[in-house]
């Protein structure tokens, strides 16, 4: 596993009807997998602002092809809401999810 030694669950947004005929959003477990949740410093957060003020965290899991940002990373009591996927080098061996922590109520 080498790097990759935190267990998160990746959750995706699905709606339901609600009683008042609108929608609710809510969030369904998709995957549980391994992955390397590192928090961007220096240049890097630097580099992230520039895309999206937001971004606090850099999360790496084995290739996960459908991945998107409609989708949230649970790590304990932590959720991370995922801003960018990245496929490193484009070669299908490692994504990359650029998130920002949530801070305060899921």
């Amino acid at each position: 596993a080498g790097t990759l030694r935190q267990r998160v669950t990746v959750e995706v947004a699905t709606q339901a009807r609600n009683a008042q005929g609108g929608f609710s959003e809510s969030w369904a477990t998709e995957n549980t997998r391994y992955a390397s949740i590192e928090p961007l410093t220096g240049r890097e957060f630097f580099e992230a602002q520039r895309v999206d003020s937001d971004v606090t965290h850099k999360i790496t899991l084995r290739y996960y092809s459908g991945l998107t940002t409609s989708h949230r990373i649970i790590y304990g009591s932590r959720t991370f809401y995922i801003e960018s996927v990245l496929n490193e080098n484009e070669r299908d061996w490692k994504t990359i999810a650029m998130c920002r922590e949530s801070v305060g109520a899921t």
